[in-house]
């Protein structure tokens, strides 16, 4: 039984603003915990609430087993299926650079 983290922030460091290493800026926009149950059963949907805005990576935290993700405007669990999602390892911890209006879905992997 996998639990994603998923934590919204910015970076600093773009090459457009003069910067040569892009790292985590320290303030956290919004985090959502998802605990998944099941084999490859489709857990949740990101509340409403983490939508990206502008220039906006989610970095996600994987612990307890493999998952999967997807992101979209609407995503859902057939977007982060076996055939069309982020392979997920126990352990990982993965920043996506997300485009505005998305959000993710996540099921085990």
């Amino acid at each position: 039984m996998a639990t994603i983290e998923i934590i919204r922030h910015k970076v600093s460091g773009f090459a457009s603003s003069g910067g040569s290493v892009p790292i985590a800026d320290g303030v956290i926009l919004g985090q959502k915990s998802i605990t998944l149950t099941g084999a490859s059963q489709k857990a949740s949907t990101v509340d409403a609430t983490l939508v990206a805005a502008d220039n906006e990576v989610w970095t996600v935290i994987v612990a307890g087993g493999p998952a999967r993700i997807a992101f979209g405007p609407n995503a859902t669990a057939a977007d982060a299926s076996l055939t069309n999602g982020w392979p997920l390892i126990d352990g990982a911890v993965k920043p996506f650079s997300v485009p505005k209006g998305y959000t993710a879905a996540v099921i085990n992997g």
